[in-house]
């Protein structure tokens, strides 16, 4: 008899509905419970929690950009609505509204604009334009920036941050940089995305060591696999497939071989069919199976039989006279069976 099952709420399921009239995000479950096997089958899609407590909105202004008023030479903060979920993260529900009642004067600075760069000449120029200092006391810059162009650094090629590119077409693996900068702080900085280095280029070897061969009995091919890697930068040996059909060996055909292998008899049809075992040479020469014995459809001998050497059997009871004779065939080797 089937015990019954405990109904759960599950919440991972579900996502949170947003009540922005009551500042709330409520948790929504499905009912779930876990059968014989193990698996959890869904009784009721997602509704409102019970057994879950709302959450309230807060203001997020870290989320947006300030509003900025050129003509009115304002800056006015922006919000977002959010929450924090289960795992820790913030989840943004609206999105930027400006908070009038924070807004301050805009004022001029030199210092306040990001940095120029310019991946064409290969420089980063810091600059500066107008600025104003936000409710953290933090000065946060406007348009109109300008180069200093006495602060201009060169640009520099970051590996750390990029992977190689392979190209298995090629078996190349080619090594990529990101450009950057170091500013005034101290702090790097990525200025594009990574790109190849025509000068840094790795052969992509293969390996047959590791890998069995496949054996493609539709097609009647022993097929060498191999993984392929590289060398990189720093020395280290990397793997770029697993192991896959060899590119610089030939798949072998598969062959007949009829050695190991004993003929079977059909006396009732009064035949006997040859058997063979397929296999192929490897890379060492050697000689490898791949399977049993099986009977080869073209290669069907005819059994007969030979009375001359027998004795008549006399069936006393029966009152009759039974020739009676020897079966044989002649083999593929020419030899009689």
């Amino acid at each position: 008899i089937d015990q019954a099952k405990a109904i759960t709420e599950d919440t991972k399921a579900c996502s949170m509905r947003v009540d922005l009239a009551s500042g709330q995000v409520i948790p929504q479950a499905a009912l779930v419970y876990t059968n014989s096997a193990g698996q959890s089958v869904q009784v009721r899609g997602c509704q409102d929690a019970e057994n879950s407590s709302p959450v309230t909105l807060a203001r997020n202004y870290e989320a947006c950009s300030d509003l900025v008023s050129l003509s009115a030479l304002t800056v006015t903060p922006q919000y977002q609505e959010t929450y924090t979920a289960k795992d820790g993260s913030t989840v943004s529900v609206t999105g930027c509204t400006p908070d009038a009642a924070k807004a301050t004067a805009i004022q001029k600075s030199y210092d306040a604009c990001a940095d120029k760069v310019d991946t064409t000449a290969g420089t980063a120029t810091r600059q500066y334009q107008l600025t104003y200092t936000d409710e953290d006391g933090v000065r946060q810059s406007l348009s109109e920036c300008r180069t200093d162009d006495e602060t201009a650094v060169n640009l520099v090629k970051n590996y750390d941050a990029c992977a190689d590119v392979v190209d298995l077409d090629s078996l190349t693996a080619t090594r990529q940089y990101q450009l950057s900068y170091t500013d005034t702080k101290g702090v790097e900085h990525a200025v594009s995305k990574c790109q190849p280095d025509s000068a840094a280029v790795f052969t992509i070897a293969e390996d047959t060591s590791s890998c069995p061969v496949k054996i493609d009995l539709a097609n009647g091919q022993a097929i060498p696999q191999a993984v392929l890697s590289y060398v990189d930068a720093k020395g280290k040996t990397v793997q770029v497939r697993g192991c896959a059909a060899s590119i610089e060996t030939a798949a072998t055909p598969l062959i007949k071989s009829y050695e190991a292998c004993t003929d079977v008899v059909d006396v009732a049809a009064l035949t006997a069919t040859r058997r063979y075992q397929l296999t192929y040479t490897d890379q060492d020469g050697s000689q490898q199976t791949v399977s049993e014995c099986q009977p080869d459809s073209g290669a069907v001998f005819q059994i007969t039989e030979d009375t001359s050497s027998c004795p008549v059997k006399v069936d006393l009871v029966s009152g009759k006279a039974i020739p009676q004779a020897v079966l044989s065939y002649q083999d593929a080797n020419g030899k009689t069976v």
